[in-house]
């Protein structure tokens, strides 16, 4: 079951291409009263493959998606409002802004650079550095793949630091992604490399409480934004 205001990294079934699973990548952002809320992603519908264009909506229900694979909680989810601003600022389809390493735009990389632009600009804090989540989402897609159609709802960050726990089903799938980064090996002496931490550090908004003469911070809020967008009705999901 989803939680309130949480952002969901959203993984559903597209192909597998002789070499590894594909999945299309979205971000889902609860409101209230979940599973309600809000479907954010680059997709080509309606153009050419991977002729791709921002689409923020409101969904009903994404799990109930026939191609969805896995949901995973990524961290408590920023106003709509400024989920919406920073996720239409990637430069999507813009060969000269394309991230290093990466051969074209498609889903999964504007994933990545929306959680870049939120986490820079204070808006979240990420769990992991964005490669790692990356690594253990499409692990753990793989490992859940007999689940589409009814996906796991997975509410703790225990995906991003462990091998999922499987049942005989996931077991028969055949696995073809890479094994993800063993982030906990640094662990076994203290005197090896301590991978960085790329958090940042949430703004601490008790200091302002020491004097009543002190700016108070400004509340931002938490309802999504209703435009007129959304209000004219769900999405079929």
């Amino acid at each position: 079951m989803s939680k309130p205001y949480t952002l969901y990294l959203t993984l559903q079934w597209l192909r597998h291409d002789g070499r590894e699973n594909k999945y299309h990548w979205g971000l889902w952002a609860t409101d209230a009263k979940p599973p309600a809320g809000h479907l954010f992603h680059a997709t080509d519908a309606g153009r050419q493959a991977l002729d791709l264009y921002y689409e923020a909506r409101k969904v009903r229900d994404p799990s109930k998606s026939k191609t969805m694979v896995v949901c995973l909680k990524i961290v408590e989810a920023p106003t709509v409002e400024y989920l919406n601003h920073y996720a239409s600022q990637v430069p999507l389809m813009d060969p000269s802004y394309l991230p290093a390493g990466e051969s074209q735009w498609t889903c999964r990389v504007w994933v990545k650079e929306t959680l870049k632009r939120l986490h820079k600009n204070s808006q979240i804090v990420l769990p992991a550095h964005v490669d790692t989540i990356e690594s253990y989402g499409k692990y753990t897609a793989d490992r859940y793949l007999s689940y589409m159609g009814n996906p796991p709802i997975i509410n703790d960050l225990g995906w991003l630091s462990k091998t999922p726990e499987t049942d005989s089903r996931s077991a028969r799938q055949a696995y073809y992604g890479t094994e993800p980064m063993q982030t906990e090996v640094y662990r076994q002496n203290p005197n090896q490399y301590q991978p960085r931490y790329y958090g940042a550090k949430p703004m601490q908004t008790e200091v302002y409480q020491q004097s009543s003469v002190q700016h108070q911070p400004r509340y931002y809020g938490t309802k999504p934004m209703q435009t007129e967008t959304y209000q004219q009705g769900y999405s079929r999901w």
